[in-house]
């Protein structure tokens, strides 16, 4: 390891037990939507025992409709790498292990002292780091099959999993990501804290879906990082239904013009659930589109919220930016917190931004019931509607999922209560 990375490591693993000991994240602007509690009395090593897989093994533990992918599967934490199926000609793969320096070399130059709090959980997965995979794509290669990346546990003890991942897409290279952390019901926690490094060089373009169907004794974290050159493009679609507390942070840096964003959401929040979302967005250049679509249903005593952020500098000129957050409460003990933000300093911009939160429209309902169907089925059935936005325009960028994704919405356990 280099004597500036063993710094680094030494500065970011000192950060985060300072943070850990010594912050009240309930009053932590960045935080306090995120209920952090349990970092006082949870294990903070990661699992011990790495464990080799076969794909008939995982095809039990996930089910999966959609069949023409590659595999990028991580059990307790390490790659499985004997189940690669991709590399080669204009493609990459590398596995890498240890201090993490491949992963994190370039990375540790974005960090700031004064945001050792908000990056409080990156610096945990570079401290307690296990291992990981970087993904190179050649100029104009285009991976035909998605990455189907497999977040799975088999251990059935508390503890942690730290590990990153690394995407670099030269210039007019192109990609799909479906990754999915799916329901591990055993009887005790587990915290998964994942780091995704995106950089997409001159007219790259990324999709990325995520679905995080963790159990509801679980921690889940998952941070991506995505720096954008000329005429580049990234669009994400995040999922999430399941774990205790769910946390999406997602940063993007604009770094050269021409560069398209889209980030979208759909969060089904119930029980005792903590849900959360962070985005930030910096247009550091001008002529590039942003946009942030996100949608929640919360009900229970579940928490949710949604931090939107947009920062134009100076030279930024032209920059075009939305943001958008609508949340409906089905119950009065659920409680949303939005904060749409923008921090503008350029003149000759177009920004909006805008949230709505409220319940679900009494005279529908009640349209519904009149036509016979129950409280319940009536509630189902515009929830659903509303929740579909989110499904149709998945199908417009991933119609491999096609028929999985909808049923996976439509049986959710999200509906089962009587009302």
């Amino acid at each position: 390891m280099s004597k500036e990375m063993s710094r680094f490591k030494q500065v970011t693993k000192e950060g985060f037990y300072e943070v850990l000991q010594g912050t009240d994240f309930r009053k932590n602007e960045y935080w306090k939507n995120s209920d952090l509690s349990f970092l006082k009395t949870f294990p903070l090593e990661n699992f011990s025992s790495p464990k080799k897989m076969a794909w008939a093994e995982i095809e039990k533990m996930v089910k999966l409709e959609f069949k023409d992918f590659h595999p990028l599967v991580f059990v307790n934490g390490c790659l499985v790498e004997e189940l690669l199926s991709f590399g080669g000609d204009g493609v990459s793969v590398k596995h890498f292990k240890g201090d993490g320096e491949d992963v994190f070399a370039d990375v540790h130059r974005d960090f700031k002292e004064d945001e050792k709090v908000k990056n409080f959980f990156l610096n945990y997965n570079f401290s307690f780091f296990q291992e990981g995979v970087s993904v190179e794509l050649a100029k104009n290669y285009v991976l035909e099959k998605p990455i189907l990346l497999l977040s799975l546990i088999s251990e059935t003890k508390e503890a942690a999993s730290n590990n990153a991942v690394m995407l670099n897409l030269a210039e007019g290279a192109k990609l799909k990501i479906i990754e999915v952390h799916p329901n591990h019901s055993g009887e005790h926690s587990l915290l998964k804290n994942k780091a995704f490094f995106l950089n997409l060089k001159k007219g790259a373009q990324v999709k990325h879906f995520t679905m995080q169907d963790e159990s509801e004794k679980n921690y889940h974290i998952n941070f991506t990082k995505v720096s954008l050159l000329e005429q580049a493009e990234y669009k994400s679609y995040v999922f999430q239904q399941g774990a205790k507390l769910g946390v999406s942070q997602k940063k993007i840096s604009f770094l050269a013009e021409g560069g398209k964003v889209s980030l979208n959401g759909l969060f089904l929040a119930q029980g005792e659930q903590n849900l959360d979302h962070n985005l930030e967005v910096e247009h550091r250049i001008g002529n590039c589109v942003s946009e942030q679509n996100y949608l929640g249903l919360i009900k229970g005593n579940s928490k949710a919220g949604f931090t939107g952020k947009v920062k134009v500098y100076k030279n930024a000129q032209k920059t075009d930016s939305s943001q958008l957050n609508k949340v409906i409460v089905l119950d009065k003990t659920a409680l949303m917190k939005t904060r749409p933000q923008l921090e503008i300093y350029a003149d000759d911009v177009k920004c909006g931004h805008g949230a709505t939160v409220g319940k679900l429209d009494d005279e529908n309902v009640f349209y519904l019931m009149s036509r016979g169907i129950t409280r319940n089925e009536a509630t189902k059935t515009l929830a659903n509607a509303f929740a579909i936005q989110f499904s149709n325009d998945l199908k417009q960028d991933f119609p491999e999922l096609g028929e999985w994704f909808e049923n996976e919405l439509l049986n959710s356990n999200f509906w089962d209560d009587k009302r």
